[in-house]
C-alpha cells in the first residue's frame, strides 16, 4: 500500500512495503528518470522493473506495459517542466489537469488534504498518522533538485578564502584548493 502526493513540484511518498496487510519493509518509492521526471506508483512491487523501464525510455507518450490489469496500480509523473501525468492501471498515460495529485492508498483523503492547504509532505504525513495502510518515512523529492550531471562540488583556498563550484568529474588546476561538500545546492557560487 503505498501514498503518493504531488503539490507545487514536490513529490512525496511514504516508505511502507506491505503483503497484505503485513508490514514487511521499507523502500524508496519516488524516482527521478535520466529526462529529469520525478515518477512513482502505487501497486505490486514487481512492477518496479517495468515501471523503471519505461522512464528511461523517456517518452510520456508511450503507455507503460502492464503484463496483466493491475486494479490496484496508479502513477504519477512530475516532468520538468512543472506538468503533471497520471498513469493509470492499464498503463495509459494522460496529463493531469489539477495543480496537484493524490495517487494510492487513502488518495481521496489526501487529496482532501492537499486542498484544505497541505503540501504534499504534510498530505503523506497525516496519510502515515491516520491510515493504516500508510507507513514508514516521508520520501520527499522536489523538481528543481540538481540533476546527478549537474551537481557540483565546491573547492576553497584556504589561504584567500576564494571557492569555485565544479562539476564531479573535474579537480581545480591549482592544488591549494580543499574541496568542500555544501549543504545545499542554493550555496553553490555562481561559475
Amino acid at each position: 500500500m503505498t501514498i503518493i502526493c504531488v503539490k507545487n513540484g514536490v513529490m512525496a511518498a511514504d516508505t511502507a512495503i506491505y503483503d497484505g496487510d503485513l508490514r514487511v519493509g521499507s523502500q524508496r518509492k519516488i524516482f527521478r528518470s535520466r529526462h529529469g521526471w520525478l515518477a512513482a506508483f502505487a501497486g505490486k512491487c514487481s512492477l518496479d522493473a517495468c515501471f523503471n523501464a519505461w522512464l528511461d525510455h523517456g517518452d510520456i507518450n508511450k503507455p507503460l506495459e502492464i503484463d496483466e490489469e493491475e486494479s490496484g496500480f496508479g502513477g504519477l509523473v512530475l516532468l520538468p517542466s512543472g506538468v503533471l501525468h497520471r498513469v493509470d492501471n492499464e498503463g495509459s498515460v494522460f496529463p493531469s489537469a489539477g495543480r496537484f495529485a493524490a495517487e494510492g492508498y487513502c488518495r481521496i483523503f489526501a487529496f482532501g488534504c492537499l486542498c484544505a492547504g497541505a503540501s504534499a509532505e504534510a498530505a503523506v504525513s497525516l496519510c502515515i498518522a491516520h491510515h493504516d495502510g500508510c507507513g514508514g518515512d516521508v520520501q520527499v523529492e522536489r523538481l528543481n533538485a540538481f540533476p546527478v550531471e549537474e551537481q557540483r562540488i565546491i573547492w576553497t583556498n584556504p589561504v584567500t578564502g576564494d571557492s569555485i563550484a565544479l562539476p564531479l568529474s573535474q579537480k581545480p588546476t591549482n592544488p591549494v584548493f580543499v574541496m568542500q561538500q555544501p549543504h545545499d545546492p542554493k550555496d553553490y557560487p555562481a561559475l
